[in-house]
């Protein structure tokens, strides 16, 4: 139950961690975890991010690619409205990289500003980007954005704190899109902060004054709203030099506007500082929902299905090196929780249980595919075998050998497509869930659908009340129709069954 992305020759246990697929981090390259293919242009892809890949390994059933090459790459803002993401940095450059076709793989990387102390903080919704430097908080707007060049910047805020240590700004958006939450680190190790120094603020997007929403903060690098609550979280990085095993770092949750996080009395979670250990906390601290090892240095996350995905940068400050992994935090009830993985593989949660709490076990459901007669290609996914979704037509029939009514079932929607090698190739599927009714299965209330594009195959006609001969995979010189999104669910929700289909290139 505990899987990595990680260096391979660092491989300890860490409790509530499980492999986190579909992200994008930020190393000498923006690299995509995802299924698709492995590099933009495998000839350019330089031997630094060569070297990034090969210290990288996937748990089974994940695949790592390069996105771009992007230099010195810190944050993303993916923008599907404008074909590409957005790419900050901890200097003066940003970046957009274009991805007009959404495979996953960037055609071209754009320098579109160049005039920032570090353009890290970003933050993009359908027509706008929010960009936090270290002393300022700008907009641009994109209604005429051409991927190349951002017009001139409009000033919401200018006066941030301008310190370059923890200079690097995080921002978030709030549910509503009317207010950026900002974080802004503390200037030092371990330290007396003023002002703005080690907050998160939120202002209006339109700009204005800022608003301390929580205080008592070292080092933010993630931040986002909880998708169902509300709330915001927050990642917090503890301090330095203080051994090898304290403070363990934080993911925080503030459930309100006002809460004090501990800094600069405590260096993390509960561990105080030396320097501070015989003052009174002047507030009531509130402490980490849940930590992680010292030194692991969480950035930035996202929620995924009610857990939190959480990007570990790793260690410097350690005498044996510890993080450099994608991790998943398994909730329950809105709340993270620890797991305990025996060396058996029994799970152990370490929760206060309640009347009506609830577990979901979810098992690995990736999508697998064999090759069958003619070396055509067939889906499945978990335990079931997938078909193609056919309309159907039920007729009443009889005949003199038959003189009992009976039932034809005719199709009403074309069957005979083929699949482009690059589909499965590329896992390019994409899963819908549909939901469990009281009769799941049936073409109506199938719970899962697999999206894909299908091309038809005219040539692949109807033998006497069933699919002809499957065509052979190279049969490439006869005309095809219009490729188009087809759909697959499970093989027992149909009854006109297309499960093996002709491969075209």
């Amino acid at each position: 139950m505990t899987r990595y992305l990680r260096p391979d020759f660092r491989r300890q246990l860490h409790s509530a961690r499980r492999w986190a697929g579909r992200l994008c981090l930020c190393t000498l390259a923006v690299v995509a975890m995802s299924a698709t293919s492995l590099s933009a242009n495998a000839q350019q892809v330089s031997e630094r991010v060569a070297r990034v890949q090969s210290l990288l390994s996937a748990e089974s059933g994940y695949r790592l690619s390069v996105f771009a090459e992007v230099p010195n790459a810190r944050t993303i803002a993916v923008a599907p409205e404008l074909g590409g993401i957005f790419v900050g940095t901890r200097g003066p450059n940003l970046y957009f990289v274009r991805d007009e076709d959404s495979d996953g793989v960037g055609e071209e990387v754009n320098l579109i500003a160049d005039d920032f102390k570090q353009a890290n903080g970003i933050v993009y919704k359908p027509g706008t980007l929010f960009v936090a430097d270290q002393h300022r908080i700008v907009s641009y707007d994109l209604a005429n954005f051409d991927g190349e060049r951002l017009g001139p910047p409009r000033i919401l805020f200018t006066n941030l704190p301008d310190k370059s240590h923890h200079g690097w700004r995080y921002a978030t958006l709030s549910p509503n899109g009317d207010r950026l939450f900002v974080a802004v680190g503390a200037p030092c190790n371990i330290c007396k902060v003023s002002g703005l120094e080690g907050t998160i603020i939120s202002i209006p997007v339109n700009g204005g004054a800022p608003e301390v929403y929580a205080s008592g903060i070292r080092n933010s690098v993630g931040l986002t709203f909880h998708p169902e609550t509300d709330e915001l979280w927050f990642t917090d990085n503890g301090g330095d030099h203080l051994g090898d095993n304290v403070p363990r770092e934080e993911l925080n949750r503030a459930r309100q506007s006002g809460q004090f996080f501990g800094y600069p009395w405590y260096a993390g979670n509960d561990t105080r500082s030396p320097q501070f250990a015989d003052e009174t906390v002047p507030e009531e601290v509130t402490f980490p929902e849940f930590t992680f090892n010292a030194h692991n240095a969480p950035l930035g996350f996202a929620f995924d299905d009610g857990d939190a995905l959480v990007a570990l940068h790793g260690s410097w400050n350690r005498t044996v090196p510890d993080g450099y992994e994608v991790v998943r935090v398994e909730f329950i009830n809105g709340k993270p929780v620890t797991t305990q993985v025996s060396p058996e593989g029994l799970i152990t949660l370490d929760q206060t249980w309640k009347k009506g709490d609830q577990v979901t076990l979810k098992l690995p459901m990736e999508i697998r595919t064999s090759r069958w007669y003619e070396k055509s290609v067939a889906f499945e996914r978990g335990p079931l075998l997938y078909a193609l979704k056919v309309g159907e037509d039920w007729q009443q029939k009889s005949n003199d050998l038959w003189p009992d009514p009976f039932w034809e079932v005719y199709p009403t929607t074309d069957w005979n497509y083929g699949i482009p090698r690059k589909v499965f190739e590329k896992n390019k599927v994409e899963v819908r869930y549909n939901g469990m009714k009281e009769m799941p299965w049936n073409l109506e209330n199938a719970p899962i659908t697999l999206t894909m594009q299908g091309v038809q195959l005219p040539y692949w006609k109807e033998y006497s009340g069933s699919p002809g001969p499957l065509p052979f995979e190279n049969f490439t010189d006869q005309k095809r129709g219009p490729a188009k999104t087809i759909e697959l669910i499970p093989y027992g929700c149909t009854t006109l069954r297309i499960s093996q289909f002709p491969v075209i290139h």
